[in-house]
């Protein structure tokens, strides 16, 4: 038995709020970065919030073809 559509959107969801939670510690996280480290930490926390936007856009418009296999 395979997920009902609530449960992709839910799965969707949660891929999109992470990102935007990664991203916004990316933004603290640049205001206050003052070392070339804590810089490329904050280039990290964005590249990985834009990689899970993306994989929630792509989850929620289809899953199926989308989901790991």
């Amino acid at each position: 038995m395979g997920l009902s559509d609530y449960g992709k959107l839910i799965i969707a969801n949660s891929e999109f709020e992470k990102g935007l939670a990664f991203l916004g510690a990316c933004y603290l996280l640049r205001h206050k970065a003052l070392t070339e480290p804590q810089q490329y930490v904050a280039l990290h926390l964005f590249a990985q919030g834009a990689e899970l936007l993306m994989k929630g856009c792509l989850y929620g418009k289809d899953y199926i073809t989308n989901r790991k296999k």
